[in-house]
């Protein structure tokens, strides 16, 4: 587990909103996979909308333990989190029982469907005081979304069930980033 909080910007070199930024890779589901070319106004726009839209501040911590190779992890959570000035709490990889625990410490949870079934999965194998203390940690977050591909309903339902909120969907492509998002809440 890594953890960082980003006090004063650093003097960086004046570059042009134009000029390439990141380039990720596509998963081909419009078309065939390519190397997306996002420029520097993409990703500072993309900060900006998402980090306004979803209410991110440098008060939010932000638990992360999804891949950065790709935009959701690296643009959409963690650019948006250091653009706004928020903390970081940058996971090493994803193992549910340490997110339940670790929610305790965010305000915000970024995740995909397949992460949400796991964390369920690991939520009814736990005792009922450590599923008192996961409910507890998760009821505690201002948000969580979910993203990357259609949260079931199923899941959606089974998070409600738990914290009384459902995740916050959002829907994209690397090519734009956030293209639509439910509110916030």
């Amino acid at each position: 587990l890594f953890e960082t909080t980003i006090s004063e910007p650093s003097r960086t070199a004046k570059i042009a909103e134009s000029a390439p930024a990141l380039q990720l890779y596509t998963s081909g589901t419009t078309g065939k996979p390519k190397g997306a070319v996002l420029t520097h106004a993409n990703i500072g726009i993309q900060q900006k909308l998402v980090g306004e839209a979803w209410g991110f501040s440098e008060s939010d911590v932000l638990l992360h333990s999804l891949p950065l190779h790709h935009m959701h992890g690296l643009a959409i959570a963690l650019l948006t989190a250091i653009g706004a000035g928020a903390s970081v709490r940058l996971r090493s990889g994803f193992d549910a029982k340490a997110i339940w625990e670790d929610m305790a410490n965010a305000t915000v949870f970024m995740g995909v469907p397949a992460m949400y079934h796991r964390l369920f999965l690991a939520f009814d194998s736990a005792s009922e005081g450590d599923q008192a203390r996961f409910a507890s940690n998760a009821k505690q977050l201002r948000l969580a979304t979910s993203g990357s591909a259609a949260l079931p309903v199923v899941l959606a339902q089974r998070w409600q069930r738990i914290t009384e909120t459902i995740p916050l969907e959002r829907f994209g492509m690397t090519e734009i980033g956030v293209g639509i998002s439910n509110t916030l809440r």
